[in-house]
């Protein structure tokens, strides 16, 4: 009886001691296991050629660990590679949030018809124009410019064309060239075309000069200059003077041009601006004939000497 109970103490021990060595043995693995993983990122960290060293004397269970580790870690480099490019992308925008560039090249356009007026004296009753229009950008635009009167009462007048093409030369002065044309109404019904080479711009204080030399089909020379100014009396009121003068190299009978300086013509015009683009207007404009086109223009009647009264109407498109 006592043999058999001290064979059972016996069993139940053994089967103790086997169950704490195969835990301690699965302990001490899991430790291993670790230890090695550890030594595999320090491997790596330190000294990547000693990793194919190190699979080469791994079992296969270690390179499976080995593997994992290295998958997980290439993962979490992607995952940080992807926020600092969101990081980025995100930097990029904050950029942007400046707004746009200035489009400097951008197409425009422009009509002004700066004189649409009624004019009279004692003798006349006249319908006068100057229009000026352009298409193009801020450095270079396409330019076309006309001017001219008509006599309500007999029919006689003239009227001028040009073509310009425009170039910035400076901030405030455009260089221009193109073609003129010129046909006169009534009796003799004449008509010549030019070439133009000119500036205009914006002088020191405000003046507006527009200045061109013209050279006919025939080689005739003149040259024109025109200076005006706007002075605000109010926001909506203002007074525009202008000058323009016009010479000659040689005489030109058939068009009452002579040679030397031709004419001097002063105008003062006052606006009262209902809209920028809108503005009727009173004023007075004279006009004085020298030399051989004075004696021209009294040959056929005409004033070498004119006072007129104007209204009329400022329009901008």
């Amino acid at each position: 009886m006592l043999s058999l109970k001290l064979t059972k103490f016996l069993v139940r021990s053994s089967s103790t001691l086997l169950t704490s060595s195969l835990l301690s043995l699965l302990t001490l693995t899991h430790f291993t296991h670790q230890s090695k993983a550890q030594e595999i990122d320090k491997t790596i960290i330190k000294n990547p050629l000693t990793i194919s060293k190190f699979i080469d004397k791994s079992n296969n269970q270690e390179k499976q660990q080995f593997f994992k580790q290295f998958e997980d870690n290439q993962y979490l480099n992607q995952e940080k590679n992807f926020i600092f490019t969101q990081h980025n992308h995100n930097n990029n925008n904050q950029e942007n949030d400046f707004g746009e560039p200035i489009h400097d090249n951008l197409i425009y356009h422009k009509i002004l018809f700066d004189q649409l007026e009624y004019q009279v004296n004692d003798s006349q009753n006249i319908f006068n124009w100057d229009v000026t229009g352009w298409v193009g950008g801020d450095y270079q635009k396409f330019v076309f410019k006309t001017e001219g009167d008509v006599s309500f009462d007999d029919g006689n007048g003239e009227a001028e064309l040009q073509l310009l093409y425009s170039k910035q030369i400076s901030p405030y002065f455009d260089f221009q060239a193109g073609l003129r044309y010129d046909q006169l109404y009534g009796d003799k019904g004449n008509s010549r075309g030019f070439a133009v080479i000119g500036v205009e711009g914006l002088a020191p204080y405000f003046f507006e000069i527009d200045s061109a030399l013209f050279i006919s089909h025939q080689g005739d020379i003149s040259a024109r200059f025109k200076a005006e100014y706007e002075l605000l009396l109010s926001q909506r009121l203002v007074l525009q003077p202008k000058i323009e003068t016009n010479l000659a190299i040689q005489k030109v009978e058939e068009f009452g041009i002579g040679s030397g300086i031709n004419n001097l013509e002063l105008g003062l015009r006052l606006r009262y601006e209902i809209t920028r683009e809108f503005a009727p207007y009173i004023g007075v404009s004279w006009n004085k004939l020298f030399g051989n086109t004075a004696k021209f223009a009294e040959e056929e009647g005409e004033s070498s000497d004119d006072l007129k009264f104007v209204t009329g109407v400022r329009l901008m498109f």
